[in-house]
């Protein structure tokens, strides 16, 4: 699913059987030609964005991990 115009929006997927698929829920990445980065989430919330990727599509580096907030987190 893509949200937003053309280049300037997001693409939106997610997997059938989290058991599968390295254990992601989904992901966002930019609805260009080449996307540079991309954000996966699993199943406890967390996410993994890895920002640079080759033109094939694999994740290069490492990821910067995004911890889901508690129910009694504050803000």
């Amino acid at each position: 699913m893509q949200i937003g115009a053309g280049k300037s929006g997001v693409k939106i997927g997610e997997y059938a059987n989290p058991e599968e698929g390295m254990g992601t829920l989904g992901w966002i990445e930019p609805a260009c030609k080449n996307p540079q980065w991309i954000l996966w989430f699993d199943s406890k919330g967390d996410g993994i964005l890895y920002t640079e990727r080759e033109p094939n599509g694999a994740v290069v580096g490492e990821p910067i991990k995004i911890k889901a907030r508690g129910q009694n987190a504050t803000s």
